[in-house]
C-alpha cells in the first residue's frame, strides 16, 4: 500500500470496517509509521494483529476478536 501519510487515511474511515469480521492484511509494516497505523487500526476495531517478518519486508494479519 501507500506509505505512511497516505495510509493514515484508513484511520479516518474506521466505520467502514466496524461490522466486518474477516481478516485484514496490511503490507509493508516494516516501515515504522505504517506499523503504528495498523496497530492503532486493529486496537480501535478490537482486532488482534500478528506481524510476520520476512527477509526484506513485514506484513500484518488483523483478525476480529470474538
Amino acid at each position: 500500500g501507500p506509505p505512511g501519510e497516505l495510509r493514515k487515511g484508513v484511520l479516518n474511515n474506521l466505520d467502514l470496517f466496524r461490522k466486518t469480521a474477516f481478516p485484514i492484511i496490511f503490507d509493508d509494516v516494516n516501515r515504522p509509521l505504517d506499523k503504528k497505523i495498523i496497530m492503532k487500526f486493529c486496537n480501535q476495531l478490537n482486532y488482534n494483529y500478528k506481524i510476520i517478518i520476512g527477509n526484506k519486508k513485514a506484513f500484518a494479519i488483523c483478525t476480529k476478536i470474538v
